[in-house]
């Protein structure tokens, strides 16, 4: 049996057919906390009032400085292949998320007044999945 190993971004390496999975190393995504202030709280430190709208949206986070957690995972398929005549057919099973991890993918960014929601999560990876196909050639 034939392999394919691919680290996204990083390196693609392949051994014979691709065939066997396909594993990903996926960055987490960089945080913010978005708080919004009202022309009253920026106007004193600024000097003057706001020159649009009533609030102004800042970001707490240096960019660039937190990260959600990486995303690993391993996606497997298995095939066998069944000959009649001039007829192939190629029965598959795809196994997605095989450790059925639950990385936190997206969070909310909003920090608000009191921090109370900021880094909620919203978002998780997708639970394992497994899917059956047959591929027919005549």
């Amino acid at each position: 049996m034939a392999a394919a190993i691919q680290v996204r971004r990083l390196v693609h390496a392949s051994v014979g057919a691709p065939d066997l999975g396909h594993a990903s190393e996926l960055p987490g995504t960089p945080l913010l906390a978005n708080a919004t202030f009202t022309n009253a709280q920026i106007a004193p430190s600024l000097g003057r009032s706001l020159s649009q709208g009533t609030t102004a949206s800042v970001n707490l986070v240096q960019p660039n400085t937190m990260y959600l957690d990486r995303l690993s995972q391993i996606d497997l398929r298995f095939a066998k292949i069944f000959k009649v005549g001039n007829t192939r057919a190629k029965g598959m099973v795809d196994v997605f998320n095989v450790g059925n991890i639950n990385t936190i993918t997206n969070v909310n960014t909003s920090y608000g007044t009191t921090g109370a929601s900021w880094l909620v999560p919203t978002q998780i990876s997708l639970a394992r999945l497994v899917k059956i196909g047959m591929q027919l050639d005549f």
